[in-house]
């Protein structure tokens, strides 16, 4: 039949690195024709924390760099979360913690010497959450 419908439920599952973000999903749909047809369509498919959202920014103060991370909770209840920044193999890490009200925002800052070799350069933080079972990783190139 020409005009039959079909409907398939299916899942993604995302590792613990998975970044966050908004991708391009391609599907691949075949269909039993003779000879068979396969499609393809993409769908954007945006990855992050439920009920939180996450801004990094970057800004150089003089030859410091400064990164400021920002978390507005949207949920009900409090939130704890570990926040490691990594700066490349050449650096050591930097690590926060930050605690989110119900429905505020938090920001911590955190401050780089020599911030001028990092611009242009991709940093990873990642947030793990205390008491709780998500983690975050938040990849974001660093700009003036």
């Amino acid at each position: 039949n020409p005009f039959e419908r079909g409907q398939t439920d299916f899942s993604i599952i995302l590792g613990n690195n998975a970044t966050i973000g908004k991708f391009e999903l391609p599907i691949s749909v075949q269909f039993a024709t003779n000879p068979p047809t396969t499609i393809r369509v993409y769908r954007e498919l945006e990855v992050g924390p439920e009920g939180f959202d996450l801004v990094v920014s970057t800004r150089m103060i003089g030859e410091r760099l400064r990164v400021k991370i920002e978390m507005t909770n949207h949920t009900r209840r409090n939130a704890n979360f570990d926040c490691l920044l990594f700066a490349g193999s050449d650096r050591q890490y930097e690590r926060r913690v930050l605690a989110v009200a119900p429905n505020e925002t938090a920001e911590r800052n955190i401050d780089w010497a020599e911030g001028k070799n990092l611009i242009g350069k991709r940093l990873l933080l990642r947030a793990i959450e205390q008491e709780g079972n998500r983690v975050i990783n938040y990849t974001f190139e660093v700009t003036r």
